[in-house]
Parts: C-alpha cells; structure tokens; sequence
C-alpha cells in the first residue's frame, strides 16, 4: 500500500490511476488489480483499465518471445492456447486424494493430441485434479490415472503450465488415452502424506529462528521433498551450537502439542493486518489460504496461534502428526543467506548415509579415518598384550587367563578394555620376571599375518626360548 500511496500522490485531484502503474502492483508484488480499484474506489479515483490491459498483453508476447531459440517456443505456444481455451484447473488436493475427472487435453513432444497409446510419455490435462503442482517448493505429487476402460497412466510428477493449468507427467503403461474420456486419478498418499509434514515443519522452523535470532529472520526459498526438506533463511552469522538445539527443541515442543492446523481463506490485505506472514515476491491472488499452527493461548493472552503464514501448499492435520524433526545441516548459500536441511518422521529417522548435527557431542566431530584410526589403535594394543603374555609364559609363567573382555563404547567403535593388559603385567610379576629382557623389539604381525607373536618367526621364538630354558 505504500507504493499505491506514493503513485497516487504524484496525481491531480480526479485525475485516473495510470494502469501502468496497477499493472506493476500486480506482476511485481502480487497486488490484483480489483483490490487497487476497491481501495481507490474509496478514495474517489478510478484506475485506466485499457493501460493495465495493454501491459498485460505486452507482457504475455514477451513472454511468447523469450521461448524462441530456447526448444521450447511451440510448447509454450501451446500451453498459453490450452491455457486460454480450457481455462484454469481445479485443485480439489487439500482435501481429497482420489477424484474423478474428463482428460482435456494430451500433449506429447510440444503437440496437442487427440490420444496417447501404450508406452507414450505425455503431459495430460484434467478438468478437476486431486494432484498438487509444484509450487512454493514444494514438490508435485505422483500416482495413477486409470480410465474406465482399464488404460492406465502412471503419474510421475505434476507440474503448472502457463500458471494455472495442472500438467500431469508420466507415461501410458496399459491401453491408451483419449481427449474426453472420464478418468479415476489417484494420488501416492504415503508420499503426499511425507510432503504434508515436511512443509508443516517449515513454517514452525521459521516462527523458531525467529524468535531465536531475531524479526530479521525471512524466508528466503525451500524445498519440500518427502524425505527432507530445505529452508533458505536470511541471518548474517552461521549457528551456534546452542542455536540449533533451541531452534529443534522449540520445533519438536509445538510437535508434541498436538495442536490443530487452521486453514482459513480471506484477501491478502487482511491476512497482513492480522499478523500474517507474506513471502516477498510472491504473488497473491485475491483471495489467500492463511494456515495457522501451534498453540500459545494462555488465560491472559487468550488463544493464539505460533505461526501464521500465507501458503497454498498441502499441511497436516494436526502438527503431532509430524513425529519428530532432526536438523541435519546449516551451511552459507551466498552473503547473509544460511540454510537448513532437515529431517521429519515419527521417531523414524534415518541418517540416509551422513552424520546428523548432534551439537557439542563428540560423536559428531568423527570422521572415517579417525574411526579407522582408533580401530587400528585398539588392535595394536591388544597384539602387545598377547605378545607379553607369550613372553610371560615362555619364562615360567602362565598365560592364565586372557582376562575379563570389558568393552566400552565409544563413538560407535567397541574396543577391547585396557584391563586386559594390566592382567597380562601381573601374570609376569607373579612368574618374576618384572621386567623384559633387552634384545629386539617385537614387530606386530602384518596385514598377511607374517611375523609377530602368532606368526611363524613369533613361534620358533618361543620354541628356541623353551629349549634354551
């Protein structure tokens, strides 16, 4: 609104509102154009219609303009005559995950077809889609589409064409397709059911670093995926320690609340006046999903809400159904820009091949030849017990027992307990032979077994030593 009032103060008194002007609140701040003409209306200025037409056609031949060259003119030629003709498609996925729907158009290889026989890779368009696009970062759904005929479509991917049309990717596995036949579409629940929680978790995540590092803290980009997730945030240091325990502690206390997930439509003005967060640059239309999770009512404050953003993304029901969230990562992206990568699941968390960050603990700092360092540490020590013990024995003594085989753990490596040693030094001073003869060090056998105490020069060692006493 700042920059409506600014325009607008530039102008005489009754003089029109430029649709120049009203068409860049729309392209660049999403600001629609009936929501500048209601707030003009009541300030008794009209907005000029024709130049918010003419920027808008001028923007949509450049548009056409920018795919020549690239090998995809005619597709986008295409999708923008879809577009225009069917209109846009209904998403009925916030709430359904199976629907019904009429095929409305096939494309394959940048043509419109009539039909799309076995083995085909196709994009198909239907009139009403349980399928969510890809949008706001999170990833399209994947699933089936079966006609009644018995075809089948395997869905790999869902993607927005020419803004508002759903494109359903993927490929003809039985039968074929037709324009205008009726067909049964089936998301993957199981996968939708993992893109809910990871973009749930989000929007606690960001209301978490907020209050942590401070208002400064904006969304900068995510990913939803359904075995991670991503989030770009900008904040001018990297993370402490501490910082990312409060930040998953704070996440996983609004987890464990159970609390409903609100979902309300209403226009982005009174989102904003609400406390809602918007996503700079992101374009709203007039009306928008505000979704509110967590709870921080209490008897003084009276009910409200943890967080509250604009978002037309899939959420869970209820934030428990999360599970549990586990930050993986926090890394730089670019100058005053971090990011996350984490982790969602119900107590089921995989590492996928790396380190979780586990702040402070030692295990965390390890790395594969530490590992196989301490490995080849306790070995060593234990060929030199059993290379004393031998000694022990040959001068009168007994090899007694090896010892208790105390094992500790430590970082994820058991390893055999000093104490097995100690045993070994008091076998020696109980035959009386405290201390070891001078003569040649003892090797430690090779990777082949050669040499050492178990090895065939370690036994005609022993042998001549036996002989000679």
């Amino acid at each position: 609104l700042k920059l409506l009032d600014e325009e607008e103060g530039k102008l005489a008194k009754g003089k029109a509102f430029p649709g120049e002007i009203a068409f860049k609140l729309y392209d660049t701040y999403g600001f629609p154009l009936d929501l500048t003409e209601d707030v003009l209306r009541g300030r008794g200025r009209k907005v000029e219609t024709a130049g918010f037409d003419t920027a808008m056609e001028r923007q949509r031949a450049e548009a056409r303009k920018s795919w020549v060259g690239s090998g995809e003119a005619a597709t986008g030629e295409v999708w923008l005559g879809l577009r225009e003709k069917l209109g846009v498609t209904e998403f009925l996925g916030y709430e359904a995950a199976e629907s019904s729907g009429a095929i409305e158009a096939i494309v394959i290889d940048g043509k419109s077809v009539n039909e799309a026989k076995t083995g085909a890779e196709a994009a198909i368009i239907v009139s009403q889609t349980p399928f969510y696009a890809e949008s706001g970062g999170q990833m399209g759904d994947t699933g089936a589409m079966v006609s009644v005929k018995g075809a089948e479509f395997q869905v790999t991917d869902t993607q927005k064409r020419a803004s508002e049309l759903y494109a359903h990717l993927g490929k003809v596995t039985r039968g074929s397709l037709k324009v205008g036949e009726v067909v049964e579409l089936r998301i993957d629940r199981e996968r939708r059911d993992n893109l809910r929680a990871n973009h749930s978790v989000t929007h606690l995540l960001h209301q978490a670093l907020r209050r942590r590092l401070g208002e400064h803290v904006t969304q900068k980009g995510s990913l939803v995926a359904p075995d991670r997730l991503r989030f770009d945030f900008s904040h001018p240091r990297a993370l402490s320690p501490e910082d990312v325990a409060a930040v998953e502690h704070e996440v996983n206390a609004r987890i464990r609340q159970n609390a409903e997930v609100s979902t309300r439509l209403m226009t982005p003005e009174r989102a904003v006046e609400q406390g809602a967060l918007a996503l700079f640059g992101e374009k709203y239309g007039d009306e928008v999903r505000v979704v509110s999770m967590g709870d921080e009512g209490d008897a003084q404050t009276g009910h409200r809400h943890f967080s509250v953003e604009l978002c037309g993304g899939t959420h869970v029901r209820r934030t428990g159904d999360i599970g549990f969230f586990k930050i993986s990562s926090e890394s730089a992206v670019a100058s005053g820009v971090r990011r996350i990568e984490a982790l969602t699941g119900g107590g089921k968390i995989r590492r996928r091949g790396r380190k979780l960050a586990t702040p402070g603990g030692a295990c965390a700092q390890n790395r594969p030849r530490r590992i196989a360092g301490a490995a080849r540490g306790a070995a060593g020590r234990a060929q030199e017990a059993r290379t004393r013990a031998f000694r022990g024995a040959a001068r009168g003594g007994s090899f007694g027992q090896y010892g208790r085989k105390r094992r500790q753990k430590r970082c994820g490596i058991r390893q055999e307990s000093i104490g097995r040693e100690i045993h070994f030094a008091r076998a020696r001073q109980r035959a009386g032979q405290g201390a070891e003869k001078p003569g040649r060090r003892h090797e430690a056998p090779d990777r082949f077994g050669r040499g050492g105490a178990g090895g065939v020069r370690g036994r005609q060692g022993l042998d001549r030593r036996r002989r000679d006493g």
